[in-house]
């Protein structure tokens, strides 16, 4: 199975992204994405000097074969978290929580303890308009954020471009 990288990835969705990758229809592939701050914080929660960008998402994938007014259904098989993740909000946006994952579980620093049910949080195709940030979700996907993004999940979305340009990212070892 082809392994496709965070190392190609957008922080919009849109038609003039050249793709970083080529699959076809039906085809199963391993997808690794950055976290939802581009992987600009360190395992001590504090954010590292240089580029921070809001939920990069790999890609854009073009789906060989796709076409405008088909659908494209995407089926999530399996996700797996890192082993640490982050919490942050709020006021300050240079120090985050951060939460080991190991065992199942989400394991918070004050002792809480909950179990995994990992997620893709940005799942989107390029739009035939103007570009959309992932962060913003609509009718060609993006920032869905939504516990039913899981494994064996199936998300359908419009194609509005030939080759679809998928871009998949900000996953989330559990989902509020």
């Amino acid at each position: 199975m082809r392994r496709l990288t965070s190392d190609h990835s957008v922080t919009e969705m849109g038609k003039a992204n050249p793709p970083a990758y080529a699959i076809d229809e039906g085809e199963r592939v391993i997808v690794e994405t950055a976290d939802c701050d581009g992987g600009s914080r360190g395992r001590d929660g504090r954010r590292r000097p240089g580029p921070s960008y809001a939920n990069p998402a790999t890609g854009p994938i073009e789906i060989k074969a796709s076409q405008p007014a088909e659908a494209l259904a995407i089926t999530t098989h399996e996700v797996r978290p890192a082993d640490w993740g982050f919490i942050s909000g709020g006021g300050d946006r240079e120090q985050a929580t951060v939460v080991e994952i190991r065992d199942s579980m989400a394991i918070y620093p004050w002792g809480l303890r909950l179990p995994l049910y990992p997620v893709v949080g940005v799942m989107g195709l390029a739009p035939a308009g103007d570009p959309v940030p992932t962060t913003t979700p609509g009718d060609h996907g993006g920032n869905l954020d939504i516990a039913d993004l899981g494994a064996g999940a199936t998300l359908f979305l419009p194609v509005a471009v030939p080759g679809a340009m998928l871009a998949l990212g900000d996953v989330h070892a559990l989902q509020g």
